[in-house]
């Protein structure tokens, strides 16, 4: 009779242990994904669907779009300025190891502090992004923290990088990303312990489509499940024993 309860109590506490990873996965799919792409030298590097009808970008070169006409507004924490130099890398027409040709959106440091904002206008857009991004050219200092919002204006997503020294050439540059299907309504890069001035390029967002994420393979999905049975069974195991079902047999045969 005890073995019999001993293998139920073993499958609920395994039905247990997949209710609470799925649990687990479908709250990971309802917040913003956000990560990094780098090298970062050109459009093409994007993660984003650059070929979406739905994909806009500003270059922050004076022949593209600017941000007010893609339905994109800017507030930073101190003075902003675009300027030539420090740009992503394809801009001048070639990926030749320089942005010295081409121009970036440049964010002072004053107090140690530094930070932009790039708020979406859904009523100029016609919807807010599915996913978005903006590329970092140069920046030295600890903390660089990219954020997402959703659109009620809360933080869906964050990554936060603990160092950065980004300059020249631009083999370090990278693009922050953030993909969220309930839509975004903003997305800022800031550090409270800014080095230097902040660097930054390519603009992009697209309302169609979110980055694709490749999904858990199921033998993840079998080891998350083993390791919240595991220490149970193990706790079971200890409690059999106890039991004097293993009185006076060999240690190896109780599973110690």
């Amino acid at each position: 009779m005890q073995r019999v309860i001993m293998r139920s109590y073993v499958a609920s506490l395994f039905f247990v242990g997949v209710a609470v990873a799925l649990s687990s996965a479908r709250t990971a799919a309802a917040a913003a994904t956000t990560g990094v792409t780098s090298p970062y030298l050109q459009t093409s590097d994007s993660p984003l669907v650059i070929a979406s009808a739905g994909y806009k970008l500003d270059a922050f070169e004076p022949s593209s779009p600017t941000l007010a006409a893609i339905g994109v507004s800017l507030s930073t924490v101190h003075a902003n300025s675009i300027d030539l130099g420090l740009s992503v890398d394809g801009d001048d027409g070639s990926v030749d190891g320089s942005g010295a040709a081409g121009h970036s959106l440049t964010v002072q440091t004053q107090f140690n502090t530094t930070g932009a904002t790039f708020t979406f206008n859904n009523g100029v857009i016609g919807a807010y992004p599915k996913s978005a991004a903006v590329a970092v050219t140069a920046f030295g200092g600890s903390f660089l923290t990219f954020t997402t919002y959703d659109t009620s204006n809360a933080v869906s997503g964050t990554y936060v990088l603990p160092s950065v020294a980004t300059s020249t050439p631009t083999s370090d540059d990278f693009l922050f990303w953030g993909s969220d299907p309930a839509g975004i309504s903003a997305i800022s890069v800031t550090s409270n312990s800014a080095a230097t001035a902040l660097h930054m390029d390519h603009l992009q967002y697209d309302t169609l489509n979110t980055i694709p994420i490749a999904a858990p393979e199921p033998a993840t999905m079998v080891l998350v499940v083993l390791g919240l049975v595991g220490p149970l069974g193990l706790a079971i195991r200890r409690r059999k024993n106890s039991s004097g079902i293993c009185k006076n047999s060999v240690a190896s045969r109780c599973g110690i």
